[in-house]
């Protein structure tokens, strides 16, 4: 015994706009997402360049002295974390290289006769200080 079987008729395919799928085609304004921004690219440093831990650091300004040289290094490694030239130079920061309050002091106005740096002093606050650009 065999059955028949009644095929359904095909349906018709739905009608494509064949412009609407072109490459670079206008698209709808709820289906564009902007790009993710492109980040910028770093320069590559070069010039020469030491890396060192804060640790050795104070360990070699406990043996050799050097606070006037920590001083520097602090605010250069500080204007570079920031991303700025211009930064405060508090005593707190200055222990950790293992430099005392006196220290600062005279470090900052040598640096500045130097012309390394400008000083923004008021009373009774940490100093602002800004590098000068080598020029």
């Amino acid at each position: 015994m065999s059955k028949v079987v009644q095929l359904k008729p095909r349906s018709r395919p739905t009608e494509v706009d064949l412009d609407a799928l072109r490459v670079g085609a206008p698209t709808l304004a709820s289906d564009h997402q902007p790009a993710p921004p492109i980040r910028e690219r770093r320069a590559c440093v070069q010039d020469p360049f030491v890396l060192v831990t804060i640790k050795e650091l104070e360990r070699g300004v406990a043996a050799c002295g050097g606070q006037q040289l920590a001083v520097w290094l602090y605010i250069v490694r500080q204007a570079r974390l920031r991303g700025t030239r211009t930064v405060r130079v508090t005593s707190r920061g200055l222990t950790a290289f293992g430099v005392d309050p006196d220290a600062k002091l005279r470090a900052l106005r040598r640096l500045e006769e130097a012309e390394l740096i400008t000083v923004g002093r008021q009373d009774g606050r940490n100093p602002v200080v800004t590098i000068v650009p080598v020029g």
